[in-house]
């Protein structure tokens, strides 16, 4: 494979790990949403959310982060690394 080719491969995985972190806090707001369901469900007055739920919360969020700078890594690799320049890029 030639370097255009691999740029190419390297700058649309960049790309698409690049919206990590909105699904990243779109399942926390999931989480967090079934979690206040089961509370109004029960009808508890005590508003308390289980530490399982938290943490998956959490790492959700913490992934999607983690994935976006993975992202911001391939992008830079490709446009300086290895010199892919495309027009739909920028």
């Amino acid at each position: 494979m030639n370097k255009e080719t691999i740029g190419k491969y390297v700058a649309v995985l960049g790309l698409l790990l690049f919206w990590a972190p909105l699904w990243g806090i779109v399942d926390s707001y999931l989480i967090m949403s079934s979690s206040f369901q089961e509370i109004t469900l029960f009808g508890n007055n005590e508003p308390k959310i289980s530490q399982e739920e938290m943490s998956s919360t959490a790492l959700s969020t913490v992934t999607g982060f983690i994935l976006f700078l993975v992202a911001l890594c391939f992008l830079t690799f490709s446009v300086v690394g290895l010199n892919y320049r495309t027009e739909w890029l920028f």
